[in-house]
């Protein structure tokens, strides 16, 4: 097996086995693998394009810059980031970039962890636009709604 396709392997094996989402790219973005988290997490649908075109305008300039930083030489990078998506949705996470060849990365977006506190009563408000981003099912979706009539 050639080198190249070795380390392709290595990638594949890698990316499916990480718990939190994970995505390799290269420096310009281009998507090279992802695990099963990072797809449903972006909304990937297949193994082309490109990750700045899943975030708006200033959130694609900022992992852009964390990117060129990790590449210029710094190797690896934990930042919190507050990244927003094309379609609105924000995620706060815990960004970590590392460097795994010359013109290529490794990201990981651990999501930022939410606490609820109940005591007495706690009112909850579920938008319906978010619930079907996050579920995408159509049967778990008309359950749900069976249960709020």
């Amino acid at each position: 097996m050639s080198k190249e396709k070795s380390n392709i392997e290595l990638i594949r094996v890698l990316t499916e086995n990480i718990k939190n989402p994970f995505i390799a790219i290269s420096a310009e973005g281009n998507i090279i693998s992802f695990n099963k988290q990072a797809a449903k997490l972006l909304l990937i649908k297949e193994k082309v394009g490109n990750i700045f075109d899943y975030f708006d305008k200033d959130s694609a300039f900022e992992l852009s810059t964390l990117i060129e930083e990790v590449l210029s030489g710094r190797k690896t990078l934990v930042k919190n980031a507050n990244l927003i998506f094309i379609n609105g949705m924000n995620l706060k996470c815990q960004a970590t970039i590392s460097e795994f060849n010359q013109d290529q990365v490794f990201c990981t977006f651990k999501p930022e962890e939410h606490t609820l506190r109940i005591s007495d009563i706690t009112k909850l408000k579920v938008r319906k636009e978010e619930l079907s981003v996050l579920i995408g099912n159509e049967k778990i979706e008309n359950i749900i709604e069976s249960v709020k009539e």
